[in-house]
């Protein structure tokens, strides 16, 4: 009885030290909650204290009759109002697509050049007044720029002379036999083999006349020859072989332009593969345009061809031409970080020479993420650049702002009105549309703000300006 009764009394006092143990817990961290409440609160209202701080140790006040006595102006930052200008240098160059290279459609001599178009002073060098055409003369599409005899055109002139005569006489003696096969004095078999042999005789026509234009030897060539042995008996069309001219070769100039290079002279050995002459349209020239890398992306934005106004500092009295700009190079040059953009201009009136020194100019929409505003409302002393945000548009009451620059002209300056969170961290902050800042008095206001510091930081409490608002 007596151990059941000290069991029972047992397991009722480890009860309550359970229940004890766990209202002990709860209250405990009930305990531990509340002083994590309050240390969060202090450290808010910490932070709190020290931004109000920060802003009112970077905040000054101008009295309202200073403020009008010196007209002060205020400025409203907006959306640029200006298109961006991208200046560019670069330099002008030939045109590879009008330049053509000239070459001999057979081997061969040299045995003529060309005179040039204009006529030089009668000389000791050119008694006739007439010199040889030469490095940068002007040439007409079709004049004659030197003359070649080649062997190689004599034999295929002669071929087509040899077909030729073959074919009449295979067309002749077909005749003769289908009037002896009328009078039974020839056999089917004669007759056949007869129309075979002039069947074959126009193929080897057909086919020196296909061999002569492939090699661009021109119809009027061609021509001359089939009506030479058309018009003149056997012996004579033999004898055509034996002419004088029969393997001259005329080399002409395939477009208007002008010679840019001179390969041969007279007594030169060439063959069908060396460049003669060069010819250049110079009526369009190629435009060779250096940008930075950082520009790059704002011209891509824009839609191909992108229009350029060029200048030659060298010639100011040609004044601004038109150009566009048709591709932008993906090879950014190691040294200088540039990029090379492509275009052309017209040069119908030959203002314009390759290799000149040229300045562009590129129109650019707007910065997006700037806000724009006078320059005078920025102050900078090579550390930090600052401006001075009224709080009320009903007071002058301004707050110090440190703001990051964009870009700068005479009378305006951009500032970047959306930062990121890296460039936030250096101190810098945002300045959005709409914002009213002071533009003018600025230099003022950032003295007075610095000796109010100085007071503030030395424990004397600063002036109140008297009429403050």
């Amino acid at each position: 009885m007596v151990s059941y009764r000290f069991k029972k009394r047992a397991r009722e006092i480890g009860a309550v030290s359970i229940l004890l143990a766990v209202l002990g817990g709860a209250w405990f961290a009930l305990r531990l909650k509340s002083a994590h409440d309050a240390a969060l609160m202090a450290t808010h209202a910490a932070a709190t204290s020290a931004e109000q701080s920060d802003a009112k140790s970077s905040t000054v006040a101008v009295p309202r009759s200073v403020a009008e006595q010196n007209h002060m102006a205020i400025a409203i930052a907006q959306r640029p109002t200006r298109e961006r200008q991208l200046d560019l240098r670069g330099e002008l160059a030939i045109d590879i697509n009008k330049l053509v290279h000239v070459h001999a459609l057979f081997p061969g001599r040299i045995v003529e050049i060309s005179p040039a178009s204009e006529v030089a002073k009668p000389s000791a060098r050119y008694p006739t007044g007439k010199r040889p055409l030469g490095f940068m003369d002007r040439v007409g599409k079709g004049q004659p720029l030197a003359v070649m005899w080649s062997k190689d055109f004599g034999e295929k002139k002669s071929e087509l002379v040899d077909a030729m005569a073959n074919l009449r006489l295979d067309t002749e003696a077909l005749q003769r036999i289908k009037e002896l096969t009328v009078r039974g004095a020839a056999s089917e078999t004669s007759l056949r083999e007869a129309e075979r042999q002039v069947a074959t005789g126009e193929i080897a026509v057909k086919k020196a006349e296909l061999t002569l234009r492939s090699w661009q030897v021109p119809e009027e060539v061609i021509q001359h020859v089939k009506q030479q042995v058309e018009s003149a008996g056997d012996q004579k069309a033999i004898n055509l072989r034996n002419d004088e001219e029969w393997a001259r070769v005329e080399i002409t100039a395939p477009i208007e332009g002008t010679l840019v290079e001179k390969n041969v002279t007279i007594g030169d050995i060439v063959d069908n593969t060396a460049d003669l002459f060069k010819i250049a349209d110079l009526s369009v020239l190629t435009l060779w345009l250096h940008a930075y890398e950082e520009d790059l992306p704002a011209l891509e934005r824009l839609p191909t061809p992108i229009p350029v106004a060029i200048r030659i500092p060298a010639n100011p009295e040609v004044g601004e031409l038109p150009a566009a700009i048709e591709s932008i190079g993906d090879i950014i040059n190691p040294i200088e970080h540039m990029a090379v953009l492509v275009g052309h201009v017209e040069n119908p009136r030959g203002e314009l020479r390759a290799g000149q020194f040229v300045k562009a100019r590129v129109t650019l929409a707007p910065e997006e993420g700037v806000v724009e505003i006078p320059t005078r409302a920025l102050v900078e002393d090579g550390t930090e650049s600052v401006v001075f945000v009224q709080e009320s548009p009903d007071e002058f009451r301004f707050q110090m702002r440190r703001v990051a620059v964009a870009r700068r002209y005479a009378d305006v300056v951009y500032i970047r009105s959306h930062l990121t969170e890296e460039e936030k961290l250096t101190g810098v902050q945002e300045l959005h549309e709409g914002e009213r800042v002071a533009a003018s008095e600025t230099v003022q206001l950032r003295a007075s703000l610095r000796q109010q510091q100085l007071t503030s930081a030395e424990g004397t409490p600063p002036a109140t300006g008297g009429d403050a608002p």
